[in-house]
């Protein structure tokens, strides 16, 4: 089989994964990768998270992005307002700390649309995504002992009655999230067929042998610097990025200088001062920003 065809097929079991694992928006996401390498990279990179006992499928449905709509509504609520309160207290206190400059806080919303864009340009993701579709066209050729492919042809995965494709097997819902996912993620491949018998199990077991794959931690040789689409902090209106300038409005220290900010000792003044906001966690260690810090009204 041929690299065209490899690829083919690794699409086609990115496909039934996707439809398998999610639904809704998240589900949607994928096609609009339009480069195999880019998009597989994403799935994983969901899989990771959705397997992860610490964050999982809530942690999906609640770092969702929202819609300028919803980011509205919030920014109506008794929470958006505990929010600016805590803001305006960490600036006064890192400006009494540190004369002479000024504290700014800003988030600007990043739809799904302006995520899939840093995703795909994101150097990180142009140099990790080539090396995971490279593992994934040897792990797609991969024999059982008897000879056979661990992964055969899908076959005909539209269901001509209904239209669906048929690993489509998760829930919509307000959560986005398919119902069955950690199931999916936690349960051995080997059972997967005797507990949904719905899809015949060769080809059943082949997919979930698929989210193994998926499953597994990849470290590329170049280090991304944005979340998967649609779980960038910043899509909702939670994300705060500070900045410092002088007393003249210059810009000193903002995004882009984490080195910077540390040298500086501004990273050290900010989380001193970020002790008047209980509600607000970090710095976001990964990527690497210490001006970058987290709203939870709930903490």
């Amino acid at each position: 089989m041929g690299t065209k065809a490899n690829d083919l097929l690794i699409g086609h079991y990115l496909d039934a994964a996707r439809f398998m694992l999610f639904a809704g928006e998240i589900r949607d996401l994928f096609p609009r990768i339009k480069a195999l390498d880019q998009r597989l990279l994403a799935l994983h990179r969901f899989v990771h998270v959705l397997s992860d006992p610490d964050r999982g499928a809530a942690f999906i449905a609640d770092r969702w992005v929202w819609s300028k709509d919803e980011v509205s509504d919030w920014e109506t609520t008794p929470a958006h307002a505990l929010q600016a309160s805590e803001i305006a207290q960490v600036i006064k206190k890192f400006n009494d700390a540190n004369p002479g400059h000024r504290l700014k806080a800003g988030s600007e919303h990043r739809d799904l649309g302006d995520q899939i864009w840093g995703w795909t340009h994101n150097a990180g993701v142009k140099t990790n995504a080539p090396e995971y579709l490279t593992k994934a066209r040897i792990e797609i050729k991969r024999k059982a002992k008897d000879g056979t492919p661990r992964y055969p042809d899908l076959g005909d995965v539209i269901d001509p009655a209904t239209g669906q494709h048929a690993f489509q097997i998760g829930h919509g819902g307000l959560d986005l999230v398919a119902l069955s996912a950690a199931a999916l993620l936690f349960w051995p491949a080997a059972l997967l067929p005797a507990t949904i018998g719905l899809i015949e199990a060769e080809r059943f077991q082949a997919v979930a042998r698929f989210i193994e794959f998926l499953k597994k931690r990849f470290k590329g040789s170049g280090t991304i610097t944005v979340a998967a689409p649609g779980l960038s902090a910043h899509g909702t209106g939670r994300a705060i990025d500070f900045r410092v300038h002088d007393r003249s409005g210059k810009k000193l220290h903002g995004a882009g200088g984490a080195a910077n900010w540390r040298s500086s000792g501004f990273a050290a003044q900010l989380k001193a001062a970020m002790a008047v906001a209980p509600h607000f966690h970090g710095p976001l260690t990964a990527p690497d920003e210490p001006w970058h810090y987290f709203f939870d009204p709930d903490a």
